[in-house]
């Protein structure tokens, strides 16, 4: 179909889509990790944590970690096969991402959004393959139903 949107039309191919979603999901998951990593290395913004509260605290840690469980999440379910709605979240999350380091003025250089670029066909390709592994079954399953 094209160099970025893999074609969908038979099992192999939905399936090597799929695995193009595993692959988007731990790098997006690997991203947030070292770019949080980072952040928090940076002395005054470990200052600033350690002065806030509990709850704050609290906070900026569900902040950086739910959105590493829930692309783990959906990268265990594309490797299935499955995972239109983890892969829709991590792809949302990933989407509100870069839209409000837009909106903030904050730039993430040339190399950061060719990454977010990369992980997000990625995630769409998993998303495509996902939703045409669906409506297909396996090619085992064919075989013994007409064995």
């Amino acid at each position: 179909m094209g160099i970025w949107f893999k074609d969908v039309e038979d099992y192999d191919n939905a399936e090597t889509a799929t695995r193009s979603g595993v692959w988007g999901s731990v790098g997006y998951a690997v991203w947030m990790a070292i770019s949080s990593a980072i952040e928090f290395a940076r002395s005054d913004i470990s200052l600033q944590f350690q002065l806030m509260t509990p709850l704050g605290q609290s906070i900026i840690i569900a902040f950086v970690a739910v959105p590493i469980c829930v692309s783990l999440v959906a990268a265990w379910r594309f490797r299935l096969g499955k995972g239109l709605i983890a892969g829709s979240l991590t792809l949302v999350v990933l989407v509100a991402q870069i839209g409000l380091a837009i909106a903030n003025g904050y730039f993430m250089g040339i190399l950061g959004y060719a990454i977010a670029f990369g992980i997000l066909m990625s995630l769409i390709n998993g998303l495509r393959g996902a939703w045409a592994l669906r409506a297909m079954h396996r090619p085992e399953e064919v075989v013994q139903a007409f064995e």
